[in-house]
C-alpha cells in the first residue's frame, strides 16, 4: 500500500525509532521525502503536516508546484 520512502527501525529505547527518508535519483536530480502523514498515522505516530520534501535538480530541470482545490486538497 505505502511505497517503499521510509525505513523504520525500532531503538533500544521503549518507544524510539529511526525514520530514514529513502533518496529517489533519477535523470533530473534527486527527491527525499522527509514525512508523509498516511505512513506516520500507520505506524501510530503523530505528525501535524501532510508531507514534506526535498529535491535538488540538476542544472536546466525545471520542477513545477503541484495544486488542488477544495474538497480535493
Amino acid at each position: 500500500m505505502f511505497p517503499k520512502m521510509f525505513e523504520l527501525t525500532p531503538l533500544s529505547l521503549h518507544g524510539a525509532f529511526c525514520i530514514q527518508g529513502q533518496s529517489r535519483i533519477d535523470d533530473r536530480g534527486d527527491f527525499l521525502k522527509v514525512v508523509h502523514r498516511d505512513f506516520f498515522e500507520k505506524h501510530g505516530l503523530e505528525w501535524s503536516f501532510a508531507e514534506q520534501f526535498y529535491t535538488t535538480s540538476h542544472k536546466n530541470v525545471l520542477r513545477g508546484m503541484h495544486f488542488q482545490a477544495p474538497p480535493h486538497d
